[in-house]
């Protein structure tokens, strides 16, 4: 449900700072013309985290639609924060795919090299963080998270 909230938070926040309708070239173009130091990077990272949200959103909405229906607590399912995280991340792939499609006819042609360099740093960055977070996925895929109850331990008198 904190997913949930979030990601429509993040939305709406997105939404009330770029327009209602919604023109994704405009993530890219707009922190670019905004003429502040790190505009390449802010208009790399607008349109990742937009499509990861999305994703996200998405993701937790069908948990809490699968939820609703599963009568037995036992079987709910839970989002954990490093699939939340893996799955943010691997979206971000989806963003950086755009990027790289899209004209960047509105750049000269410093601008353009200067962002395209920047975008393949974000690039190394998001696969750095994808790597081990796609790893510690597969290691956790299927563990139980039952715990066995030990009896304790007896203590000694302090004789033999």
């Amino acid at each position: 449900m904190d997913a949930i909230q979030f990601s429509m938070l993040a939305l709406l926040l997105y939404f009330a700072a770029f327009g209602y309708p919604i023109f994704v070239i405009d993530m890219v173009r707009i922190p670019f013309l905004w003429n502040i130091t790190f505009n390449n990077i802010l208009s790399i990272l607008f349109p990742m985290f937009f499509f990861s949200i999305i994703v996200i959103n998405l993701l937790a909405v069908a948990y809490r639609l699968k939820n609703a229906f599963t009568k037995n607590r036992n079987r709910h399912k839970l989002i954990r924060i490093h699939q939340l995280l893996f799955i943010f991340i691997a979206s971000c792939y989806i963003g950086i795919l755009y990027i790289t499609d899209i004209d960047l006819s509105f750049m000269n042609d410093l601008e353009r090299m200067m962002y395209l360099q920047t975008l393949e740093v974000a690039k190394w960055i998001i696969t750095s963080v994808f790597i081990p977070l796609f790893l510690y996925t597969l290691n956790n895929f299927k563990k139980t998270t039952s715990m066995v109850m030990r009896r304790p331990r007896r203590r000694t008198s302090g004789r033999y």
